[in-house]
C-alpha cells in the first residue's frame, strides 16, 4: 500500500493526477459505554435512587460512588451533613445525547458535541479511531499520451535514489526539486512521502508476571505502606525461630529448605530461647525441650519474606508500623506446572494500638478492589 501511495504521489507531483487526502475520526462505544447507553449513566440512576435525599452510608453499590462524583460535578446534587440531596436541576447532558446517537453505530466526531465527547472519552466509554483516505483522479495532462513518459524516462526506468548517488554527488537541486544524474543526464527524482507509516517495531516489554508484581507494589504504596527489603540469605533465627517455629518442625527439614554451609551471627536470643522452651510466662507453655542456638545460626535461602518482616518489627518496636514486602523466596519444590523452587511472595503488616480483625478485613477488601476484583 505504501508503494502505491508513493507512486501516486509521484504522479501527483508531475500534475498527472490530483491527490486529495482527508482524515476522518470515528467514535464508537466501549462495552461499558454500550451498557450505559442502554441503561443510563450511573449519575442518572443514582439521582433516581436518592429521591429527595439519602444518607451517604446507604450508597453501598460501587456504581453509586461513580455516580456521586459525576452528580456533584454536573451540579445535580450536594452533600450536606452526611446526606446527598438533589439540587433539582438535572438536564439531559451532551454526554447522554452522544451515547444515544452512538447506540445506533459509530459516528464521525464532527457530528458530536466536543465537550460531551471529551467527558465520555475520559470515562473510557468511547473509542476514537482516525482513518486516512486518499482519493486520486487523473488530470487532463495525465490523459495525454506523453504522460506515460516522465522526464524522458518511463516510470519503470526511473532510477531509485541510492546512498552512492548521494555520497558521490550524482544529484542536484533546483527550486526544491531533486534531480539525479543518470546516464549522463539529470532526471527528476521520484518524490518520497516522509509522512507515510513506517514498519512497526515491537521492542521488548516487561514480562506479564513482572507487570503484575509492579502493579501490586504500586497499590501497597498507594495504601500508605512502606516497602521493606532484606537479604536472600537469612539465618534460621529470623527465618524460623523468631517466628516461633519449633526447631524440629517438618518445614525445617532438608527436603523443604535450602540450607547453606555457613553460619550467621544472631542477636541476644535469651527471650526467644525462653519462649520456645517454656512460654516465658505468657499464656503459652512453649514447645518444650531444649532450644539450640547452633541450629538458629544455620543460614538458609529464605523460605518466606516474613523473616524480613519480623526483623523489621524488632528494629522498629514502636507503633505505628505499616510495612510490606514483595520479593523472591526459595523452597525445595519439585518442578511441575504449578510449582517451582523460587517464586514471589507479597505480605504486609500493620502494628498499632487498638487495631482489630475488622481493620485487617478492610485492608484486604481495599487491596483486592484496587486489583479489580468486585467481590
Amino acid at each position: 500500500m505504501e508503494a502505491v501511495r508513493a507512486s501516486a504521489d509521484a504522479l501527483g507531483e508531475q500534475g498527472l493526477i490530483s491527490v486529495d487526502k482527508s482524515v476522518e475520526e470515528s467514535v464508537s462505544l466501549t462495552e461499558e459505554g454500550k451498557k450505559y447507553a442502554e441503561e443510563g449513566l450511573p449519575e442518572r440512576a443514582l439521582l433516581s435512587f436518592i429521591g429527595s435525599g439519602k444518607a451517604m452510608s446507604e450508597l453501598k453499590d460501587p456504581a453509586h460512588k461513580i455516580g456521586l462524583g459525576w452528580m456533584r460535578k454536573k451540579g445535580w446534587a450536594v452533600i450536606d451533613k452526611g446526606m446527598v440531596r438533589p439540587t433539582g436541576s438535572a438536564p439531559k447532558g451532551e454526554d447522554e445525547e452522544i451515547l444515544e446517537k452512538l447506540l445506533a453505530g459509530p459516528k464521525s466526531s464532527k457530528e458530536l458535541y466536543l465537550k460531551g465527547l471529551a467527558d465520555l472519552k475520559s470515562r473510557g466509554l468511547v473509542i476514537l479511531a482516525k482513518s486516512k483516505e486518499w482519493r486520486y483522479e487523473i488530470t487532463e495532462e495525465g490523459k495525454k499520451p506523453s504522460a506515460t513518459k516522465i522526464s524522458g524516462l518511463s516510470a519503470e526506468e526511473m532510477p531509485p535514489i541510492t546512498s552512492d548517488m548521494i555520497k558521490t554527488g550524482q544529484w542536484t537541486e533546483k527550486d526544491g526539486v531533486l534531480f539525479l544524474d543518470y546516464r549522463g543526464s539529470f532526471y527528476r527524482a521520484r518524490p518520497y512521502d516522509v509522512t507515510l507509516a513506517a514498519d512497526k517495531i515491537y521492542p521488548g516489554k516487561r514480562h506479564p508476571y513482572q507487570r503484575l508484581i509492579d502493579f501490586m507494589r504500586e497499590i501497597m504504596l498507594e495504601m500508605g505502606f512502606v516497602e521493606i527489603k532484606g537479604q536472600i540469605v537469612q539465618s534460621s533465627f529470623w527465618n524460623f525461630d523468631a517466628l516461633f517455629q519449633p526447631q524440629d518442625h517438618p518445614a525445617r527439614e532438608m527436603q523443604d529448605t535450602f540450607y547453606l554451609d555457613s553460619r550467621a551471627e544472631i542477636p541476644d536470643y535469651s527471650r526467644v530461647k525462653e519462649m520456645h522452651e517454656c512460654g516465658s510466662g505468657a499464656e503459652s507453655t512453649g514447645w518444650g525441650g531444649v532450644w539450640r542456638p547452633e541450629v538458629a545460626r544455620q543460614e538458609v535461602l529464605r523460605t518466606h519474606t516474613t523473616g524480613v518482616t519480623i526483623k523489621y518489627l524488632a528494629e522498629h518496636p514502636e507503633p505505628p508500623v505499616k510495612a510490606f514486602g514483595i520479593d523472591r523466596v526459595y523452597r525445595r519444590e519439585a518442578i511441575d506446572a504449578t510449582h517451582t523452587p523460587e517464586f514471589e511472595q507479597l505480605e504486609g503488616i500493620v502494628m498499632d494500638r487498638d487495631v482489630t480483625f475488622c481493620h485487617l478485613l478492610g485492608i484486604l477488601k481495599e487491596f483486592y478492589a484496587k486489583m479489580g476484583f468486585e467481590e
